[in-house]
């Protein structure tokens, strides 16, 4: 699986994987459940798919709830209505340790987007199976 990142527009990121739309819908929640619990067991320090907040510490939050039929995300270059107008942005792994997520709102989007490009742009020539 190919990896692409962004923020969630808030404080969180969100990493998607494109597949194959070859697999049945729970076929796919089972197999991201067995990895983000394969995740949590290999790295028990760093990583956690504890729901509730308070269990989490300082720890990554493996969300597998998100893969689910009636759950929504924020769509990438999607505004948060939050008060500095952020906006849920792409970007690279390379960006990932630098990246500020405040720095990315509805005035500065456009511009990255002309200087930089979409990382997200190929996507779709990166299918899993």
């Amino acid at each position: 699986l190919t990896g692409f990142v962004k923020t969630s527009g808030n404080r969180g990121l969100h990493v998607y994987a494109p597949i194959e739309p070859a697999h049945e819908f729970l076929d796919v929640r089972h197999a991201v459940i067995a990895a983000a619990r394969e995740l949590e067991r290999r790295m028990p320090d760093k990583v956690t798919t504890a729901w509730w907040k308070e269990e989490r510490g300082q720890k990554v939050f493996l969300d597998f709830n998100q893969a689910n039929r009636d759950r929504t995300i924020a769509g990438a270059y999607s505004p948060r209505a939050l008060a500095h107008a952020p906006v849920s942005c792409p970007i690279t792994w390379d960006e990932l340790g630098s990246a500020d997520p405040k720095n990315f709102t509805i005035l500065t989007v456009p511009e990255r987007l002309k200087t930089v490009g979409d990382p997200w742009a190929d996507m779709k020539a990166h299918p899993g199976t």
